[in-house]
């Protein structure tokens, strides 16, 4: 009766869960040769400027001489963007992986994700994008802290700007922010757990009742 009841509330939480993270992506990755290990696969949360409570970030952007890949061949006619992002209440620490629109190019790009550019956003490794967090040196993306990341040789054929990421879905899949050229996405550990543990649960329960 216990684990019944166990099982009932872990079910009604993936629920809640479930509606409550709106703009979650199934993913899969590929590395490339001579960059850092991209590992993205499975259930991820995207987040942007004007998106729900919890998911909400503000974004902007400037041109920098910084360059996160400096083995990359440098084109000096396409600009290096600076990129900074501010947590506005996402809950946690999480780490936040950049995709690019299949309209956007760049040269510090880790791999793919869905099939289209993709990089970690940190100061680790070959690719360094990450330049600057305002709370803590750790690679985590705290609430209410601002970093600043650079995307190398940045150009997009719409002319679209490197922010704001307003648009709903990664990669081919992203629409209703036309104005948006990439989304910031970071792993879902909550409802991966609660999705393992319901599926348990279902599996016992059925088991339970076979037996009656």
């Amino acid at each position: 009766m216990k684990f019944t009841a166990i099982c009932g509330v872990v079910i009604t939480l993936l629920v809640f869960v479930s509606s409550a993270m709106g703009y979650s992506v199934l993913v899969d990755s590929q590395n490339l040769p001579s960059q850092d290990p991209l590992i993205l696969n499975g259930w991820v949360h995207e987040i942007g400027d004007g998106f729900p409570q919890g998911e909400q970030i503000a974004s902007y952007w400037d041109e920098t001489t910084y360059r996160p890949c400096p083995q990359e061949i440098d084109d000096p006619q396409v600009p290096n963007i600076l990129v900074t992002i501010t947590n506005q209440d996402i809950p946690g620490d999480p780490s936040l992986w950049y995709v690019a629109d299949p309209e956007t190019s760049l040269t510090n790009f880790d791999g793919l994700i869905n099939g289209e550019l993709a990089f970690k956003i940190d100061s680790l490794g070959i690719n360094k994008p990450l330049v600057y967090e305002s709370l803590i040196s750790d690679n985590l993306f705290q609430i209410g802290e601002s970093w600043q990341f650079a995307i190398q040789d940045y150009s997009n054929t719409l002319g679209g700007q490197a922010a704001p990421f307003g648009s709903l879905g990664i990669a081919t899949a992203s629409m209703g922010g036309p104005l948006s050229t990439g989304s910031i996405v970071t792993p879902e550990p909550a409802t991966v757990t609660l999705l393992a543990v319901a599926g348990l649960c279902l599996l016992a329960l059925t088991r339970s009742r076979r037996k009656k």
